[in-house]
């Protein structure tokens, strides 16, 4: 094999967790060239084995049915935008799986890497919270009211923060223990790592981060034995700190608990003063006039329970999404086994067949909803049961936790425990996503896809 071409492979793989914080662009731009470079590599040595895997095999044929259900929409140029060269995910995790195989001291040098690059983001998300910009310049983002501050790092206007550290913490953590997990100076920096990432999370106001991040704490204590004593420490401690910036930062309390439980609809839900019919009061009848009663809502003329938005009724996170939600769900039952296309939600959610008020969007908001509504159940059927696979893992996990792999497999079995319970945060369905043709999604969900298949192939080996 070239040595130059493995060297150029892994130092891509390195420059991955960096590309992804500056944006799309770049990283989307490293999967694609990876995933150019592995099908060079596969077709010069006759490597076939690796692409007849057969994940990659089933992925690749539900791309074909996505490009195919393009072809046939009502906008094919719009829909093939997303649909046509979805494939490279496949290839990007397959490649990486290649190249660690091929190097195996790339594990390590990575794990370094990507270690520093994620402390650099904690930090200077710190930063950005204690003194108003970061070390870039770019300063807190504030909402139209101008009363509520959200933490974006590096990031500037694109509030993904919480997201890049919370997707990415279980690969990170699994590479820690799978490299480190006898030095002790690194398990009080991985201790460190978590307190860090738990409070920057929480601040940065991001909910659904948040909630991936309880889910991995969840999931350590529960599946990882050895580490889990570490983990409640963690949590402890982090909770210590949340609790004292919830009650002392007006900002974070009203982002992270107040308009929750408002946009959720608890308050009315279980408030008796509220369970009479919806009702404007007669001074604030002119407001609805000329306009909407979500409009008014909007410009602050009505409460939420004036303009009957919620009623008595719990919201799927807050009405947006609850919108959002019925019109993608319209799209489905008019076309339930192949969708309206995918991409096509931003063009059709005005169409009278469809039409919610206030529902268009550029997507549902949920990976779910949206493969649903624009690629039918064909479509939303293996990503599906690929959550139901690994929801099943977790359950022999846990009723057959002695019978699950061999002993001398416990560091690659914790590095597997570790990566899948990342996957599991992303197919999660019951938490608001963005779009699952997302390019910077994307690299973010199968990047450590390609650990897990290396992680596989190699216990396989021991075995």
């Amino acid at each position: 094999m070239n040595f130059n071409i493995l060297n150029i492979q892994s130092f891509f793989i390195c420059l991955i967790p960096i590309a992804l914080v500056t944006g799309p662009f770049l990283p989307d731009l490293l999967c694609v060239l990876l995933s150019i470079i592995f099908l060079y590599q596969i077709f010069k040595y006759k490597e076939w084995s690796y692409i007849k895997h057969p994940w990659l095999i089933i992925f690749l044929l539900w791309c074909i049915y996505l490009v195919l259900r393009s072809v046939f929409s009502k906008n094919p140029i719009l829909s093939l935008e997303s649909s046509l060269f979805y494939f490279r995910f496949g290839f990007f995790a397959v490649a990486i799986w290649y190249t660690l195989e091929k190097n195996p001291k790339l594990i390590k040098t990575f794990t370094y890497i990507f270690s520093l690059v994620f402390f650099i983001v904690i930090i200077d998300g710190y930063i950005q919270y204690f003194t108003g910009q970061n070390i870039l310049g770019f300063t807190l983002f504030y909402n139209r009211t101008g009363d509520a501050h959200r933490l974006s790092g590096f990031f500037n206007e694109q509030l993904i923060l919480g997201s890049y550290l919370a997707r990415l913490l279980p690969l990170l953590f699994a590479l820690i223990l799978f490299n480190f997990s006898t030095s002790k100076f690194l398990i009080i920096l991985s201790m460190v790592l978590l307190i860090l990432t738990d409070v920057l999370v929480y601040i940065s106001g991001e909910r659904s981060a948040f909630f991936y991040l309880l889910l991995f704490s969840v999931m350590i204590v529960l599946f990882l034995s050895k580490w889990r004593k570490l983990r409640l420490i963690t949590i402890g401690i982090s909770l210590i700190i949340i609790t004292i910036i919830t009650l002392t930062n007006e900002n974070i309390k009203n982002r992270m608990i107040e308009h929750t439980i408002e946009q959720i609809n608890i308050k009315t839900l279980f408030s008796d003063d509220n369970k009479e019919p919806v009702q404007i009061p007669k001074e604030k009848e002119k407001f609805v006039e000329n306009q909407t009663k979500t409009r008014a809502f909007l410009s602050g003329q009505l409460t939420s329970y004036e303009a009957g938005i919620i009623g008595d009724k719990l919201i799927a996170f807050s009405w947006h999404h609850q919108r959002h939600y019925e019109v993608a769900l319209n799209m489905f039952k008019a076309h339930p086994i192949v969708g309206i296309g995918p991409k096509l939600f931003r063009m059709r959610c005005n169409e009278l067949e469809f039409y919610v008020e206030y529902g268009c969007s550029t997507h549902p908001h949920n990976f779910y909803i949206q493969l649903l509504s624009e690629s039918g159940i064909i479509g939303f059927a293996p990503v599906f049961i690929c959550f139901i696979l690994v929801s099943l893992f977790f359950l022999k996990k846990l009723f057959f936790k002695n019978k699950f792999y061999k002993s001398n497999t416990d560091s690659f079995t914790e590095f597997i425990i570790c990566i899948t319970i990342g996957i599991f945060i992303s197919l999660w369905p019951l938490i608001p996503t963005g779009s699952i043709f997302n390019n910077w999604l994307g690299v973010i969900i199968f990047f450590p896809v390609g650990f897990l298949l290396f992680g596989l192939s190699k216990i396989k080996e021991i075995q």
